[in-house]
């Protein structure tokens, strides 16, 4: 079986696909290329370095991007969607990571308050009060709303 194409990998990448979504996309697919090469030490090798800086390397896109976030009724706004603290999280399989949520007008503590969805909870889960439990290697997106419905994406990779 021949390794995909990047236009395969990507196939699934629409006009309102985030760029947050479209990376990990594009990285699992490279993973898959890899489980079709055939020198185990290069793969080895790439798989390491890309599960070790997978999260950081969407992290840096993101810094890099205008923020556009979410408001409730629209699609985009000119409001910044909540604080995030840690901004992408990393976090070893069975283990856990809580995040810190502060409004970003105010920057008042919303942690308890701000509503929280996985878009893989078997990847990794959230609880109602912030706290990411990985529940098997992979990636995904957590969704972080506020009170007002603006919404950041965090990116996680469960090692």
């Amino acid at each position: 079986m021949a390794p995909d194409t990047i236009d395969t990998i990507l196939s699934d990448v629409t006009d309102e696909t985030t760029v947050e979504e479209s990376l990990i996309v594009l990285f699992d697919g490279l993973d898959a290329q890899l489980k079709a090469a055939t020198d185990p030490a290069k793969i080895a090798a790439v798989r390491a370095r890309i599960a070790a800086n997978k999260a950081a390397m969407v992290a840096a896109v993101l810094a890099n991007t205008p923020a556009t976030t979410t408001t409730a009724g629209s699609t985009t706004s000119s409001t910044t969607g909540p604080t995030v603290i840690p901004a992408s999280v990393s976090v070893p399989n069975g283990l856990t990571v809580q995040l810190a949520v502060d409004d970003s007008t105010t920057g008042a503590d919303i942690t308890s308050t701000a509503v929280y969805a996985s878009a893989d909870p078997t990847t990794a889960s959230v609880s109602t009060a912030g706290l990411v439990t990985g529940n098997k290697v992979g990636t995904t997106l957590l969704t972080v709303t506020d009170a007002s419905g603006n919404t950041t994406k965090v990116p996680v990779v469960v090692s």
